[in-house]
């Protein structure tokens, strides 16, 4: 005999079929509880990865608009060196920016890159070099250690070695504007 057709010794008043459903609902009661306890990832975010000449990188994903192929960016003589030029997509001017001058210095070389990572929010804001795409990761942020430079920047990093990067911040960053005066370069004079 099986379990569900076995006769019941407890509930006298209830039929065999309530019996069965109050086994099967405490069985699945049991099963769910300790799942339930470890999959708590309600503070967890997707994050989008992507490398910049061997340094990885990842933003949340509600920051990526697109990711596309470089197209031709026009460089923009007397702006901030993060700035390296901008780009046009769907008639929109957009800034083009280099992480390893923002987080590296301004002396740093430009990225051989592949691909441009679109970054906004209602609308396209910038859009950052990338040597290649990864892909996307749930992040727990108890998991992050702080990062070194521009620390407004970044949300952490992560234990093998992925900056976080705080879109929000990223995309009120001045340096990574054409409209703002001040992410100029003044010459020393």
């Amino acid at each position: 005999m099986t379990e569900a057709s076995a006769p019941s010794k407890s509930a006298p008043g209830k039929s065999q079929e309530d019996r069965d459903r109050d086994i099967l609902r405490a069985r699945a009661e049991a099963l769910a509880r300790p799942l339930a306890a470890l999959i708590d990832r309600s503070n967890d975010a997707e994050f989008a990865t992507f490398s910049v000449d061997g340094d990885r990188y990842a933003v949340e994903t509600a920051f990526v608009r697109e990711v596309l192929p470089i197209p031709e960016i026009t460089p923009l003589p007397g702006r901030a060196r993060v700035l390296v030029g901008v780009t046009s997509l769907r008639g929109e001017i957009v800034p083009v920016a280099a992480l390893g001058r923002l987080f590296g210095g301004a002396g740093s070389p430009l990225p051989a890159a592949s691909y441009l990572v679109i970054l906004g929010q209602a609308r396209t804001e910038v859009g950052i070099l990338a040597t290649e795409i990864g892909e996307v990761y749930t992040v727990d942020p108890s998991e992050l250690s702080s990062a070194g430079r521009e620390r407004a920047l970044t949300r952490g990093v992560t234990r093998d070695g992925l900056v976080v990067l705080e879109g929000g911040a990223l995309l009120s960053e001045p340096r990574l504007s054409v409209d703002d005066d001040d992410a100029q370069e003044h010459p020393a004079g």
